[in-house]
């Protein structure tokens, strides 16, 4: 009896610990994607990078904004240790008020930061009256 737990517990015991693989999301300094001024009447786009500095592979789950104004793209495919990737984001300014604005997007994934968060700003400037 005392041989059959001897024996695997000197297995499991001698057996190498291998550190666990993890994806790692790193950003540019600034986490701010700055449209500057932009027209009541159009459509802006901006874009970030985003960094795997992990020993995984880096999914990208899902990259949501908190208002109908701004949508982001984002690569479906797995971003490969060491690899980058970009993220546009658009913003659309029509029948969005003059003035500044600041939206954020959420970048979810299987990372070990799972949640980052990028921001959005600018500033829609008054009409022109013709």
């Amino acid at each position: 009896m005392f041989l059959k737990i001897l024996i695997p517990l000197v297995v499991l015991l001698s057996t190498p610990h291998t550190p666990t693989e993890e994806a790692r999301v790193e950003l540019p300094t600034s986490r701010t994607i700055d449209l500057g001024l932009v027209d009541s009447d159009s459509i802006h786009s901006g874009s970030i990078t985003l960094r795997n500095t992990g020993s995984a592979p880096l999914a990208l789950t899902s990259v949501t904004t908190d208002c109908s104004c701004t949508a982001a793209g984002y690569p479906k495919t797995p971003i490969a240790p060491g690899d980058s990737a970009v993220i546009t984001v658009k913003f659309d300014g029509r029948d969005y008020p003059p003035g500044e604005f600041v939206k954020m997007v959420r970048i979810r994934s299987n990372a070990t930061n799972k949640l980052v968060k990028v921001f959005v700003r600018g500033r829609i400037k008054r009409p022109t009256k013709k």
